[in-house]
């Protein structure tokens, strides 16, 4: 994700930014396919019924990517993303991104 938070050091121009953060979104999206895909397969969370970091991980990039957009495009991911972002300690760092 450092081309998106820093799309200068990718770019020789600076009108040129907007699109090496659509480019580095649009990876982390594709990487989200392959991870959706995996979870068609799986329980209430990424290693089944319990709980990890990697859950939490992975609410966070759904939150700051837009939780709209991921959810639609990837509904195994979608599933576990209200479990998590329901648990009480989780909640502040994956509000809603304005």
């Amino acid at each position: 994700m450092k081309r998106f938070h820093f799309p200068h050091r990718y770019a020789l121009r600076t009108e040129d930014n907007p699109a090496i953060q659509d480019l580095a979104k649009a990876l982390v999206l594709s990487r989200l396919d392959v991870m959706n895909t995996r979870l068609e397969k799986g329980g209430s969370y990424i290693l089944g019924t319990r709980f990890s970091l990697a859950d939490f991980y992975l609410s966070f990039w759904i939150a700051l990517l837009g939780r709209d957009g991921v959810c639609s495009r990837s509904p195994a991911i979608a599933k576990r993303y209200d479990p998590v972002r329901s648990r009480a300690g989780v909640t502040p760092y994956l509000a809603p991104s304005g």
